[in-house]
């Protein structure tokens, strides 16, 4: 996304098609930091990719969990 301007210009309608009901939006695919700070800037809900964690096992999933509550209450 942030290396094409046509790409931002879908996620940015996406963004805007899916909020105007009110709704959430969850980005996939967020392989760099560059990207997630892009979201971010436009307002996106949720975000998940390789660059925040990869795949987890639900033993290591919930630990994980309970480290990023501990880093935002902080």
């Amino acid at each position: 996304m942030t290396g094409s301007a046509r790409a931002a210009s879908i996620v940015t309608s996406t963004l805007q098609l899916a909020h105007a009901p009110g709704l959430v939006l969850v980005a996939e695919g967020a392989e760099d930091a560059a990207t997630v700070e892009a979201l971010a800037e436009l307002g996106c809900d949720v975000v998940q990719g390789f660059h925040l964690s990869r795949p987890l096992p639900p033993e290591e999933l919930e630990a994980w969990l309970h480290e990023r509550a501990q880093v935002a209450v902080g």
